[in-house]
């Protein structure tokens, strides 16, 4: 049965052949999705750093616009200038403490 055993080469070749092309359809897939908006992130202007230090804390940038009010006791929505600037402090501190300690 020389026939049976070249038409089972013929369907594994062909299956190969197909499992090559979905991988490659799923790989270009793939990077369409994660190259794409990449491109239009970095193409928008960065924010301030003043708002976007207000909108990670979770406080309205605008600050004229009534705060919705959360029920839990531990969080505390409204900074004042002194806070916000020492928040963003923390950050240099740290680099210029982790930069020293690799002088040593």
């Amino acid at each position: 049965m020389p026939g049976s055993a070249r038409a089972a080469g013929t369907i594994e070749a062909m299956a190969e052949f197909f499992a090559g092309v979905v991988t490659g359809i799923a790989a270009v897939g793939l990077l369409l999705i994660v190259l794409t908006p990449s491109r239009r992130v970095r193409a928008e202007a960065r924010l301030d750093r003043e708002i976007e230090t207000r909108l990670l804390l979770g406080v309205d940038p605008e600050g004229d616009a009534p705060q919705a009010t959360v029920e839990d006791d531990d969080r505390q929505t409204d900074f004042d200038a002194a806070e916000l600037q020492a928040l963003r402090q923390i950050g240099t501190e740290r680099s210029s403490s982790r930069r020293g300690s690799r002088r040593d």
